[in-house]
């Protein structure tokens, strides 16, 4: 594999070809290219540091280096606020970091994807096997990046984050384009459940989320919430629910529904009835009116003023 560009200094970026992108929907734009790109990367990329705030929660999510009938990148949106993609390049070559722009108009709604296909035609450049992406802000820092190795992008695949959007990148057969990632076919189980998010002074309700990190979809009937560890199945999660890998579910948490509501110094947990697959335990202020008490991509949790109900957390 070539040195990473991932260590190389990055140049001031400077307006080039118009690569055309797709919506929030997901659906590629008239005009959308093609491209090629390596990586087995992590995260934002080394170079200038990036200060400009509103690219933070902005994340490459997934690449076909291998794509049929072209390559693409899919960004997602991390954060709870919709973000404008003008001004945003792509490249391939870290001294080059101007080498495809991003057409202007392009914005990517709260946990919204926007796929851009990659070509020579598009963007001056396509996507190798063994190869780099790098997302460049209009000050020519690195707001994310990927490197891959040779096979890591198949043909009948492509190489993305899981947990979606905030995970480490790995293999997906089949890739996930414009839709939340998964990791393919499997089995899977209530192990794979975790608690993700939990709103203990919601409005108008109280809610906990549930989100699957495993390869294969869950069903949560005969499972329960509570809050308390006497009493595991207190609160029945609503019969028929599946959840897919990848995927997010919220429950609205009351004394109707569950028979119980959060408090401000309080605990839940997910449980089958006799075992416990998953909790959280929080102190009073640790979720706050309008935020909420969430995981990050680590696995430990945060205070957020701003809940993500329904979507990726922020790392």
């Amino acid at each position: 594999m070539k040195p990473s560009p991932l260590h190389l200094a990055l140049l001031a970026t400077a307006v080039a070809t118009v690569a055309a992108c797709s919506g929030a929907d997901g659906s590629v734009a008239d005009g959308a290219v093609e491209g090629e790109g390596e990586g087995e990367g992590e995260g934002e990329g080394e170079g200038e540091a990036l200060d400009d705030t509103r690219f933070r929660n902005l994340r490459i999510n997934e690449v076909a280096a291998s794509g049929s009938p072209t390559d693409w990148v899919e960004l997602t949106n991390v954060g709870s606020v919709a973000i404008t993609l003008d001004g945003l390049l792509l490249t391939d070559d870290a001294t080059v970091p101007d080498k495809g722009a991003i057409a202007a108009g392009l914005v990517i709604a709260a946990g919204g994807f926007v796929v851009i296909d990659i070509d020579d035609v598009g963007l001056g450049f396509k996507l190798g096997s063994d190869e780099a992406l790098l997302l460049v802000a209009p000050g020519g820092a690195v707001v994310d990046s990927v490197d891959w190795d040779e096979g890591q992008s198949p043909a009948d695949g492509s190489f993305g984050r899981f947990p979606n959007g905030v995970g480490p990148f790995e293999t997906m057969r089949p890739g996930s384009r414009g839709e939340v990632n998964v990791r393919g076919e499997g089995e899977g189980t209530v192990d794979d459940l975790r608690i993700n998010e939990v709103a203990a002074a919601g409005q108008p309700l109280d809610w906990v989320e549930l989100t699957n990190v495993g390869r294969g979809p869950v069903s949560l009937d005969g499972l329960f919430l509570t809050d308390d560890l006497l009493v595991l199945d207190k609160g029945p999660v609503p019969a028929g629910l599946t959840l897919a890998p990848g995927a997010f579910l919220v429950i609205d948490v009351d004394d109707t529904t569950l028979g119980f509501k959060l408090g401000g110094d309080e605990e839940v947990h997910l449980t089958d009835g006799s075992v416990v697959l998953d909790g959280v335990d929080w102190d009073a202020d640790q979720s706050p009116a309008g935020g909420s008490f969430a995981r990050r991509s680590d696995g430990t949790f945060q205070t957020t003023v701003q809940d993500t109900r329904g979507v990726a957390n922020a790392p």
